[in-house]
């Protein structure tokens, strides 16, 4: 067949061109027939491999040794293996041809486990030295799926049964004239016609022949045995089952551990995660984020807002909520983890308040200096959406589960639009790990907060994802500080390939730039994310205090800043930062701190049958024992915020000053 006779003239090129040293061949063969004539050729880094569970664990070695490449390659500052070859003198790195005969019996069998490797290393591996080659007969959108055919560049295709057939590698117009013995059609990259090539014809007697000159030359000078990646593999495959084993005996004895239901587990254990980065490192981070080429004509207002960025972590000064967040993707950057933002007016930010790309104001020339970083080691993608929900949230899902290494980001022009993909959120983001072993680590940037702009502007409908919250399906944060949410985003980040969740953040809008949101540098360079925020200026009085406020997100500053704070000694205020997975460790702690506060509040901004109100009530009663839990908010509405702004800034006063009226006295000591 033409296929045989393109895959022998390949190989028996490369046998003839190269010497073992500077060619390894691995050869996947699962119908036993087809490269079973090269086993024992001294190329090759394991023998013939015709099982596909062993082909599966051989494409993961190649992607591992892709990426091992890649960091060699970073650390020398060479771009691709030529570069590498000529950048020293000792040992040359050799390059690796992957071969795979039929296709289609692999995507039969263990299609999950081999379609994601071949298109990493289609996408990836050319630069750094390893090569692919697929072979199939039956080339039908089952075998070349849309993942494999859009990453593999050129293709050669032999006889075509029709003009126009969506099942082909190449869908052309006149390839069934290509009928000729030997005759080939090559598309290759970056081309949109193809061209006919012939291909040398080799018998089988031939290929046998240069094979068996192969085996005595290895019989001759070659008495040790090569190393075999398999054997590699399956002692790689041993340590990994026996860590998991351990993993499991741990979660089974932690407090935090497996839940009864099969498949899920708990995430409690987040927490945990460090995610501090040293102050140096910081420093260097946020100049390399700010870099901008030489004789680049930059707007004047974003160069003043750009020195002012410099200026701040230089002196240690209070980071606003962007800064902190392009700190935090410049960190996870370095941690060789990719990042896809995308959403509605995201490069710039909805407020004007994050910038990510900048634009020479006489050549229109675009620059994005987290993709510029040499600190980086991982890729940054950032897009604005269309104004819609559904379809640009449904891709970032899609993309979060083919892209489960990277910290993939939507963010909504205001929270209330995310009402347009109520559908997306339920029947995937929520529970497609339920009902499908989907596991997705997508965040949804959600702006969320009540300051008179009306019913469509003020509410991410934070009622809606604590309704769907159950069996650790989620990941939901409302946080008041910079410094939060930088370790929130990297604590995500870190646990992508562990324990991947949808992360929900309801996102400041007039805390973007308010001092009270702002953290210093020292935050973000110590400690982690806390689930919950105790009052630091309470804590002191603790035994004084007799009315205790949970609230969440800006509301917070609402109270903080209001006339009424200054003179409340009695009160103390915490700030539940994660409502979901419930804190309840936290949250308990926290009010046995204060054991005279017999008057807890849970304030919220939105109307009582909105918000979190119907999701705490229920679970902080239990922690309160035979204390009093009131509610202070808006009453039940049909509608989130009121569409008047002076009705807006009445009802925001009410809730405030209520939260600090007939506060009881503590009781007099004997």
């Amino acid at each position: 067949s033409g296929k045989s006779v393109c895959l022998n003239a390949i190989i028996a090129s490369l046998l003839y061109k190269a010497q073992p040293e500077e060619v390894r061949l691995l050869l996947i063969d699962p119908k036993r027939v087809e490269l079973s004539v090269y086993e024992g050729i001294p190329h090759l880094l394991a023998p013939v491999i015709t099982d596909p569970r062993q082909a599966a664990a051989a494409l993961r070695w190649s992607v591992r040794e892709m990426e091992r490449r890649y960091d060699l390659f970073s650390h020398l500052g060479c771009r691709n293996i030529d570069a590498y070859h000529a950048s020293r003198s000792g040992p040359r790195l050799p390059y690796i041809v992957v071969v795979i005969d039929e296709l289609a019996d692999l995507m039969m069998t263990v299609q999950a486990e081999v379609e994601r490797p071949l298109a990493l290393l289609a996408q990836k591996a050319r630069a750094i030295g390893i090569h692919l080659i697929l072979a199939t007969q039956r080339p039908s959108v089952n075998v070349i799926t849309g993942l494999i055919k859009a990453n593999f560049p050129s293709r050669i295709a032999f006889r075509v049964s029709s003009k126009v057939d969506s099942r082909t590698i190449l869908d052309q117009n006149g390839a069934d004239a290509l009928l000729g013995n030997g005759d080939m059609l090559l598309l290759p990259p970056g081309t949109s016609e193809p061209v006919r090539l012939q291909g040398a014809y080799l018998s089988t007697e031939e290929t046998e022949r240069l094979v068996q000159w192969y085996r005595e030359r290895v019989r001759e000078e070659r008495a040790v045995r090569e190393p075999n990646i398999l054997d590699e593999v399956r002692a790689l495959e041993q340590r990994m089952l026996e860590r998991l084993q351990a993993i499991r005996q741990e979660l089974v004895s932690h407090s935090d551990g497996p839940s009864d239901q099969p498949r899920i587990g708990r995430n409690g254990r987040a927490g945990e995660v460090p995610t501090a980065v040293p102050v140096d490192q910081l420093r260097e981070l946020n100049r390399q984020a700010h870099a901008l080429p030489e004789g680049f004509n930059l707007n004047p207002k974003l160069r003043r807002q750009l020195q002012r960025r410099l200026e701040v972590v230089e002196r240690d000064g209070a980071l606003d909520w962007a800064h902190a967040e392009l700190l935090a993707f410049a960190s996870i950057l370095a941690d060789g983890i990719p990042i896809r933002l995308t959403g509605q007016d995201t490069v710039r930010g909805t407020f004007s308040q994050r910038h990510v790309a900048f634009f020479d104001v006489e050549t229109n020339e675009r620059v994005i200096p987290l993709q510029r970083m040499p600190a980086a080691r991982a890729s940054f993608d950032v897009h604005n959406s269309p104004l819609a929900e559904a379809a640009p949230l449904g891709f970032e899902y899609g993309y979060s589960l083919q892209a489960p290494e990277a910290l993939v980001l939507w963010e909504a022009q205001f929270g209330d639009f995310a009402n347009a993909a109520q559908v997306i959120i339920d029947q995937f983001i929520a529970s497609a790990r339920v009902k499908w072993q989907e596991t997705s680590g997508l965040v949804l940037l959600l702006p969320h907060g009540y300051e008179g702009q009306g019913p469509e502007h003020s509410s991410a409908r934070l009622e809606r994802f604590l309704q769907l919250a159950a069996e650790d399906n989620l990941r939901i944060a409302n946080c008041t500080t910079a410094a939060q949410y930088f370790h929130l985003l990297r604590r995500q980040a870190a646990l992508l390939k562990t324990a991947p969740r949808p992360l929900v953040v309801m996102t400041p809008k007039s805390l973007l730039r308010h001092p009270k949101a702002a953290s210093p540098l020292a935050e973000l360079a110590h400690g982690s994310f806390k689930p919950v925020l105790d009052d630091s200026q309470a804590g002191e009085r603790a035994p004084e205090i007799t009315r205790l406020i949970l609230c969440s997100g800006k509301v917070y500053v609402d109270l903080v800043t209001s006339p009424h704070w200054e003179e409340a000694r009695h009160v103390a205020i915490v700030r539940v930062e994660q409502l979901y997975p419930f804190p309840e460790e936290e949250l308990r702690r926290v009010i046995d701190r204060y054991p005279n506060a017999r008057d807890v509040v849970w304030l919220q901004e939105e109307p009582r049958n909105m918000g979190a109100w119907t999701f705490m009530e229920p679970r902080l009663r239990p922690l309160l024992g035979d204390r009093a839990l009131r509610y202070i908010g808006r009453p039940e509405r049909a509608s989130p915020a009121e569409g008047l702004a002076d009705l807006h800034d009445q009802e925001q006063a009410r809730i405030v000053t209520e939260a600090f009226e007939g506060v009881p006295e503590p009781a007099l000591r004997s």
